[in-house]
């Protein structure tokens, strides 16, 4: 191949292998566009925490090639085969999207045909039954997805209650504190999803934890909730604004 072919695990410098035939281990991410991009498998390899992204496009008259191995899902995981390329002033095609310096030409993608589902994955389209077959194999129910977010709370922004208690009954954590500490009760009392907050507070979740901005459960219901059913189960839980745990 030209160049070679470098093995690369995605990290924080990919610019290094810039014109270079390189083997790319990633997540492949569909953006509100349409546009996709590669993913970093281990963003906490990064100092700040926030997953590498590099914009995806096809080298011209690959793009059926390419594309045919990733259909139409919005999240992939598989081995990536191209060139990246560094591109100082880089165009953009419109105003909402803007592809960055970083750019990785695809030349072929290679996406295993049974891709197993994992926890995180199962969670998000909120299919109870997958959820409890993965959960059958003893998986860690802890694992951080690249946003540093348990399966948990992708069932809880999916508003599923059934999957919440499945997790929640194997052992996730009710308490887990996003980066931003903010807590799965925190994004039930925010989007008004009494019945998920009520399956947390029986798993033990703590209900006057705070954000780093200050904000318990009960001031989040008391600013999205005006018909006041989350606020009233939040204070009958032993919820006090003023206190912190």
């Amino acid at each position: 191949m030209p160049h070679g072919c470098h093995d690369l695990r995605f990290g924080p410098l990919p610019h290094r292998f810039d014109g270079h035939l390189v083997h790319v281990h990633g997540w492949l991410v569909s953006g509100w566009e349409g546009d996709r991009f590669l993913s970093d498998p281990k963003p906490q390899n990064l100092r700040d925490g926030s997953p590498a992204y590099v914009w995806l496009y096809c080298s011209p008259g690959r793009e059926k090639q390419v594309f045919s191995s990733i259909g139409y899902k919005v999240r992939v995981y598989g081995w990536f085969t191209g060139y990246f390329h560094f591109i100082a002033k880089p165009h953009v095609d419109n105003g909402a999207f803007y592809p960055g310096n970083l750019q990785f030409e695809a030349i072929e993608v290679s996406i295993p045909e049974l891709q197993p589902h994992s926890l995180a994955e199962a969670t998000r389209g909120g299919n109870l039954e997958d959820v409890r077959k993965i959960l059958d194999s003893r998986p860690s129910l802890n694992v951080l997805d690249e946003y540093r977010l348990p399966p948990l709370f992708h069932a809880v922004e999916g508003g599923n209650v059934d999957v919440v208690n499945a997790l929640l009954t194997a052992g996730a954590n009710p308490n887990f504190t996003a980066p931003s500490e903010d807590t799965a009760l925190m994004m039930a009392a925010w989007g008004g999803k009494a019945m998920i907050a009520k399956t947390l507070l029986d798993h033990g979740t703590l209900v006057n934890a705070a954000n780093s901005k200050g904000e318990t459960a009960l001031i989040l219901a008391s600013q999205t909730c005006p018909d006041g059913k989350m606020v009233q189960l939040l204070l009958d839980a032993g919820a006090d604004e003023r206190k912190k745990q």
